[in-house]
């Protein structure tokens, strides 16, 4: 641990690559941060002055249907202060603050609150704060399995196997079906490869600009508490108006035989340390440039964590505008590759965590579209993601500038139980088509759907998928 503090400190005290010191710079105004950031991309003209000035609130009202959480229905409200067009920050950033709230329930009784902050060049400084308070409850998680074993066909338990007919299925329809039988003593399967997840967690991350703005480290730590809860030997819902006695979930039987740890949950506490380059021309809705980075997270029991792993990432984006002054189009791409060491959780296994935050995969919206969430977890991964996204309209309605997008996509990746078993064999696809609405620039609302081979689901996010 001491080692990892001196390195937070060198990171961000230390490093003297000709930027001022940090009580100088919370004293410097913008036009004296210009020296230090002359290496960054400013917005084109075009979105410069599309770009709203001072503060403004976009409330966003929610509804949504997913299969495995139902209807749910919520608010989203989102304030940004973005300075006036004289500051001479104005053209280098998204915005100077963004705070959002989030409440958001569904007929399954899952929740999703968030309360999240972003302030780029903090009181007129190089440092960055990100933080955010988030609190899930979701009584229909996905577990198929860990590692390679994932990868397979779905498997029925072994008491609803038999002799003369299928015990595997590469459509999750048919193996749902196969699953909500009821056995001759009343037990069922109809939860098996599900389980009720709560999580309550607070994250933190300061980033220092350098080299005039295009690199960025970070530190940050993450406090999170975890409780899992199972259905075996449970009443669950059949169907509608029909219940019966759980069986032994998929996620029991693991935790039995020992391929698992983290089944009743945990504290899991992590440092972080990243840095990444950034060459993009404006950070919610690309047009050109790169980003690419690379972070690190340690949880230990020393941070007060119940488990003792560590994770990396290494990951690229890219965005092309090929047929500028022509057509309003922004070929984007991302690969990424992540490895875990030691104990981690299996409700962790399946996260992937970049400098900007975190998200689930593999498989969902966020990775592999098409997929159900979590449907592949391991402690090694690697994902690959094409888009295409078309601005096909803009308009302005109310004083508010709006832009539709038209985006077709291609995802492909998948999962290992070891680094030395990379390969690009026997990797797991999925496609789709979306449409995406950019709300004064900065706020970007999407709705998608996505198939695969075994499955396909709709999808309404915010913000770009990267």
């Amino acid at each position: 641990m001491k080692t990892f503090f001196i390195l937070f400190v060198f990171f961000f005290l230390v490093i003297q690559d000709p930027f001022p010191s940090i009580a100088q710079e919370a004293h410097d105004s913008s036009k004296s941060l210009l020296g230090y950031v002359v290496n960054k991309p400013v917005l084109s003209k075009k979105n410069l002055a599309k770009k709203r000035e001072l503060e403004y609130f976009v409330p966003i009202p929610l509804l949504a249907f997913d299969p495995d959480i139902g209807w749910g229905t919520g608010i989203r409200l989102y304030y940004y202060s973005n300075g006036e067009k004289t500051d001479p920050l104005f053209r280098y950033t998204p915005y100077f603050h963004r705070i959002f709230g989030q409440a958001f329930l569904t007929t399954k009784n899952a929740q999703f609150s968030i309360l999240d902050l972003d302030s780029p060049y903090l009181w007129g400084t190089l440092f960055r704060v990100r933080s955010r308070i988030l609190l899930v409850k979701n009584p229909t998680t996905n577990y198929f399995g860990i590692g390679n074993e994932s990868l397979r066909h779905f498997q029925l338990p072994v008491a609803l196997q038999s002799s003369d007919s299928p015990n595997s299925f590469s459509k999750l329809k048919d193996y749902d079906k196969e699953l909500k039988q009821t056995l001759p003593n009343g037990e069922t399967y109809a939860q098996y490869y599900k389980y009720t997840y709560h999580a309550t967690s607070w994250r933190l991350a300061l980033e220092r600009d350098l080299y005039g703005g295009l690199v960025r480290l970070m530190g940050g730590i993450r406090i999170e508490k975890n409780d899992i809860y199972d259905y075996s030997g449970e009443e669950v819902q059949i169907s509608s108006g029909k219940k019966g006695k759980m069986g032994k979930t998929k996620l029991r039987e693991d935790h039995e035989a020992g391929k698992i740890i983290g089944f009743r949950g945990g504290m899991d506490n992590i440092i972080k340390f990243g840095i990444a380059y950034d060459s993009r021309d404006f950070e919610p809705a690309p047009n050109s440039g790169i980003f690419a980075d690379a972070a690190v997270e340690i949880s230990e029991p020393s941070l007060g964590s119940d488990f003792d792993y560590a994770r990396a990432l290494t990951a690229i984006r890219g965005y092309y505008t090929p047929f500028l002054g022509h057509l309003n189009m922004v070929l984007a791409g991302r690969g990424l590759y992540y490895a875990h060491v030691g104990k981690v959780p299996f409700f962790n296994v399946a996260t992937i965590a970049s400098t900007e935050g975190k998200f689930r995969g593999m498989g969902g919206r966020r990775s592999l579209r098409g997929y159900k969430q979590d449907r592949f977890m391991g402690k090694v991964g690697a994902l690959l993601n094409l888009e295409a996204r078309w601005n096909f309209q803009e308009f302005n309605l109310l004083e508010q500038h709006f832009a539709l997008l038209f985006t077709p996509f291609l995802d492909t990746g998948r999962v290992f139980d070891d680094s030395r078993e990379t390969t690009l064999a026997h990797w797991k696809q999925g496609q789709g088509l979306g449409l995406r609405i950019a709300w004064n620039q900065a706020t970007i609302i999407a709705l998608e759907y996505g198939w695969s081979h075994e499955d396909s689901g709709a999808y309404l996010l915010f913000n770009h998928t990267f």
